[in-house]
């Protein structure tokens, strides 16, 4: 077994889609520029895979088949127990890990940091407090993955305590990372795609999966109260999902445009680039949100739900517009606020700008490794 030379971190995507595979990037990344041999266990199917392929960082990836749907859940967990954690420990058989790192939830997630020798597993715990709305076991998959780590980490100081509480860890072993900066949209924007903006209208977009605690409902009826007074606003909301009591569909007539389906890395930044572009984030409940990295790459002002670590991840309140949970009316004067003032875009954006540095991967994973 390899003990020498330079320390050795495994990253672990064993999930396929959502942000987990573009976090697990960056880590690599930034784990390479401070000085580590970076290995990892990447899904096959996951929605970045080529980026994965051709990372330069990377001293060796473990290519894993995972199941795609319900359908093929059965016979594809039972292949990794039989065949892939054996292929697992074998080619790594020879390495002592310093770290192996969990940036996302997956039900393999425990099963695959304990096919390697490592000093400590670090779990990413993007969510503290489920959502509502997300069945028991899910929470009870959850937690597993939370307790079966060495160290966690929190992307809103916050809920150290929460996850010290929930999770039974002691204070030490919670640690704070501020969410870093997502560079890679806005590299792999498709140029070749017009502005879906114009100058002359306010252009509101909610972007991500679309489930119930997100709130889109009450963005759709801010946004309505708005449109009764102001001609010159639009509303898009691109991700995929489904509300119960709501029906999502596109009205030209009203500026509303619906893109309900999932978004490629190449497309995801369109939804955020041109001119009086406003990210808003209705969430009734949140720990925290992948959104606002995007938004502030492109400089995009949010408007946010005061709500869990929504204000905190926008360095308390430096910059973004914050509305009341669930009030739709404050909602609506949170939106037309950017409306009637036109100057709020270029005060929010210099604020944005300043705030920059604090997300930047390589600065605040050094100062995590400091930690753990």
């Amino acid at each position: 077994m390899e003990e020498f030379g330079m320390k050795k971190a495994l990253i672990n995507i064993s999930g396929r889609s959502n942000s987990g595979p573009v976090i697990g990037i960056e880590l690599a990344k930034s784990l390479y520029q401070n000085g580590y041999d970076v290995y990892a266990v990447v899904a096959k199917d996951a929605l970045n895979f080529e980026d994965w392929l051709g990372e330069k960082s990377l001293k060796d990836i473990y290519v894993l088949k995972t199941y795609t749907d319900m359908k093929n859940l059965v016979p594809f967990t039972i292949k990794f127990h039989l065949v892939e954690k054996r292929k697992i420990r074998d080619r790594f058989r020879k390495i002592q890990f310093d770290y192996v790192f969990k940036p996302i939830f997956h039900i393999w997630a425990e099963d695959i940091a304990a096919q390697v020798s490592a000093k400590k597993v670090v779990t990413l715990c993007h969510d503290p407090i489920m959502h509502s709305g997300e069945s028991w076991i899910k929470h009870f998959l959850y937690k597993r993955h939370i307790k079966n780590s060495d160290e966690v980490v929190v992307l809103t100081r916050s809920f150290i305590p929460t996850v010290c509480q929930n999770y039974g860890f002691k204070k030490s072993n919670v640690h704070y990372m501020p969410h870093g900066l997502m560079k890679l949209y806005k590299e792999k924007q498709d140029k070749s795609i017009p502005l879906l903006y114009d100058a002359e209208h306010i252009n509101f977009v909610f972007f991500g999966r679309i489930q119930k605690y997100k709130g889109v409902g009450i963005l759709i009826e801010a946004y309505e109260r708005i449109r009764k007074e102001y001609n010159n606003v639009t509303l898009t909301i691109a991700g995929k999902g489904k509300l119960e009591d709501i029906e999502l569909k596109s009205d030209s007539e009203k500026g509303i445009r619906i893109v309900n389906k999932y978004i490629p890395d190449e497309k995801v930044g369109c939804y955020f680039d041109g001119p009086n572009v406003v990210t808003v984030l209705p969430y009734l409940d949140a720990t925290q949100s992948g959104v606002i990295p995007i938004a502030i790459e492109y400089g995009t002002p949010i408007i946010a739900s005061d709500t869990g670590g929504l204000k905190e991840q926008m360095l308390d309140g430096k910059f973004g517009i914050f509305a009341k949970v669930g009030d739709v009316c404050d909602l609506a004067e949170k939106m037309k606020l950017f409306i009637e003032k036109r100057e709020m875009f270029l005060k929010q954006q210099s604020m944005m700008k300043v705030a920059m540095k604090h997300f930047e991967w390589k600065e605040v994973v050094a100062n995590l490794l400091k930690e753990i």
